[in-house]
């Protein structure tokens, strides 16, 4: 059942729609990380603006995120040619 959620970036307060309790805690969790990383730059990007670091937040995550889908995706391409291999080697057997 679809449910709003409030959640708080920096000063700001966002009511947003999740469609279950797992989905909540997963904005949650993000905006909790993306508060704390912008803690964290403030200090060393003391003269950049706000909007600079989020900036910088947002495209690191992104940045990780298709890292992260790039090795998903040669995991996964490594699964099927395991799978083909121990195909071939149970035919192999079965013969």
């Amino acid at each position: 059942m679809e449910q709003k959620v409030t959640i708080k970036v920096s000063d700001r307060t966002y009511t947003l729609k999740a469609k279950d309790a797992e989905a909540e805690e997963v904005l949650r969790k993000a905006a909790s990380i993306v508060n704390k990383k912008l803690e964290n730059f403030k200090g060393s990007l003391a003269n950049k603006s706000e909007v600079d670091i989020l900036t910088f937040i947002a495209l690191n995550e992104c940045a990780n995120d298709i890292n992260h889908r790039k090795k998903l995706q040669d995991i996964e391409e490594e699964m099927k040619q395991l799978e083909s291999e121990l195909s071939g080697y149970i035919e192999k057997i079965e013969k």
